[in-house]
């Protein structure tokens, strides 16, 4: 299967923290090596829909780009060994960010597949924390 409705299980987490993983519906496509994966992010299940943010990835082995469309809106893009600035909107005001990639990792199956980012993020010329987001998604039967 190339594209269709998947649930999307999005794992996301720091050094310091614990990794967290939810299961969200959304929907995926795969042409020539690169995946394309979107879904819509709640903060709480309680979020009103103006509240919800739209997240659009691309990648493939060494690159991707994300997409945030919403209050919390923002274009990564992650290239390894790569510094990449971005600009962070909140309906508190604009942050700056750097991003600094350590690694682009696809892995494409007949029932889905995952995408694994590692990268460090330093906000407003903060420290650089190390994050990582790892998308593992499963097609749905139509």
């Amino acid at each position: 299967m190339e594209e269709g409705k998947a649930l999307i299980g999005i794992r996301s987490g720091g050094a310091d923290e614990e990794e967290r993983l939810v299961w969200i519906p959304g929907e995926s496509r795969v042409r020539d090596g690169q995946v394309r994966l979107s879904y819509t992010e709640r903060v709480t299940e309680e979020m009103d829909e103006a509240d919800a943010t739209d997240v659009i990835l691309h990648a493939r082995d060494g690159l991707a780009m994300m997409k945030r469309i919403g209050p919390y809106a923002t274009s990564m893009c992650f290239s390894p060994h790569e510094r990449r600035e971005a600009t962070y909107r909140t309906p508190y005001g604009d942050l700056s960010a750097v991003i600094d990639t350590e690694s682009v990792c696809t892995e494409i199956t007949a029932c889905g597949g995952e995408v694994d980012i590692r990268y460090a993020l330093s906000i407003q010329g903060g420290e650089a924390a190390d994050r990582s987001i790892r998308l593992t998604w499963r097609w749905l039967e139509p």
